[in-house]
């Protein structure tokens, strides 16, 4: 059984930006002649994985598993059997945007990205199995292999959506390859809001797939071929 980003996801990280003003320009920049042209050349993207850390814990009984299940609002047995495994993960995206400006001489400025980093990833996931199965037993392996699926699934399932994250944004910053914005104070929030725009629906599609592997797994047949592999339940 699997919680997490389907339950957490949500919270896009803090978004940090770096401005920088382009001086030289500004100087050359007339209020009549100025406009909003595109930059020299494109932004460097950057798409990192986050490479957590996978944490076990054995000590918990089924009944406090299952309350934990409850409370993060997994699905619960079909039924109604307590929890006996459980793999908590968080997705967490968070960008950084750097970019470049220059006044244009009629109250506005003339923006453009730099730079766009993207970290995405499960920086911390907990695979849990109930104390009553120690390490070495039948029951404990065959639990430990059912919620590695899972852990695994939110890998192979992130790495297999990153050319679309990486099409989105390249689509949108060449639809939008320079901004004019009526403040200085909006040239980092204005490429932010983009970069937040193009991700936010090719993350759901890769949750909604994820969550419909997971589901897969946790069905009373995959759990059935499970219990038939041990005695020692």
């Amino acid at each position: 059984m699997f919680i997490g980003g389907a339950w957490t996801f949500g919270r896009l990280a803090p978004i940090a930006g770096v401005l920088w003003w382009l001086g030289a320009m500004a100087a050359s920049a007339t209020a009549s002649a100025a406009t909003c042209d595109t930059p020299p050349r494109p932004p460097a993207v950057v798409i990192e994985v986050e490479r957590g850390t996978v944490a076990y814990d054995n000590i918990r009984s089924r009944s406090e598993l299952t309350s934990l299940s409850v409370a993060t609002g997994a699905p619960s047995h079909p039924s109604g059997l307590p929890t006996i495994g459980l793999t908590s993960g968080d997705l967490r995206v968070s960008y950084e945007t750097e970019v470049a400006y220059r006044p244009l001489g009629r109250g506005s400025v003339c923006v453009w990205p730099t730079r766009v980093e993207v970290r995405i990833g499960y920086p911390q996931t907990t695979v849990y199995v109930a104390r009553k199965y120690r390490p070495g037993s039948c029951a404990y392996a065959e639990v430990l292999e059912h919620e590695h699926q899972h852990v695994a699934i939110n890998e192979n399932t992130l790495r297999e959506h990153l050319g679309d994250f990486r099409r989105r944004l390249g689509t949108v910053l060449r639809e939008k390859p320079a901004l004019e914005v009526d403040h200085q104070s909006r040239a980092v929030t204005a490429y932010t809001e983009l970069v937040r725009r193009a991700l936010s629906p090719a993350v759901d599609r890769m949750v909604e797939v994820r969550d419909r592997r997971h589901r897969a797994i946790d069905s009373p047949s995959g759990y059935l071929a499970i219990a038939k592999r041990c005695q020692d339940w």
